[in-house]
């Protein structure tokens, strides 16, 4: 069927590259490395927690609150857009909220009309040689499906990355 993606395709998805360290000791990663068989103790110990919540609350706590994943895979990909859209925000040179925001919704937008994801956007991937931004705007655009966001959108989600580099 044209558009929907196969359920190799989504999880492939789930496998493709976190932002940053902090990110490495999710639930979501830890699923993904179960069903890989490539379980490591620091995930165990996540999803026993996880399911020893599920099974003492008996059921009563939606289980995808107690591993603390997304519910849907629609807000699962939002959460990762957003996660590389702060990773984006991070490498922009700005002096507030609103200059951050609007210079990172003006690279955004080159980045996918006359940019690489003209190139790029079938690729598993970006390429290793690709710059820190370029490789952040890959990600972000793929779990956007090709869209950008405007700057008061960018702002709600990456404001304070902008804010924090001010101080």
């Amino acid at each position: 069927m044209m558009g929907t993606p196969s359920r190799r395709g989504a999880a492939v998805e789930y496998r493709a590259p976190l932002t940053g360290a902090t990110e490495e000791a999710s639930p979501l990663l830890a699923i993904v490395r179960f069903a890989d068989g490539a379980l490591t103790e620091v995930d165990r110990a996540l999803l026993q927690k996880g399911f020893d919540i599920y099974l003492n609350a008996g059921g009563e706590i939606p289980l995808e609150r107690c591993l603390g994943i997304p519910k849907t895979h629609t807000a699962w990909r939002k959460l990762r857009r957003d996660s590389w859209l702060r990773q984006a925000a991070s490498l922009i040179d700005a002096d507030g909220t609103t200059t951050g925001s609007q210079k990172l919704e003006a690279e955004w937008n080159k980045f996918i009309s006359r940019g690489a994801w003209n190139a790029w956007r079938d690729d598993p991937e970006p390429p290793a040689d690709a710059s820190l931004l370029s490789v952040a705007l890959f990600w972000a655009t793929r779990y956007n499906r090709s869209q950008s966001l405007t700057a008061r959108q960018i702002a709600r989600i990456a404001g304070q990355i902008f804010t924090g580099k001010c101080h």
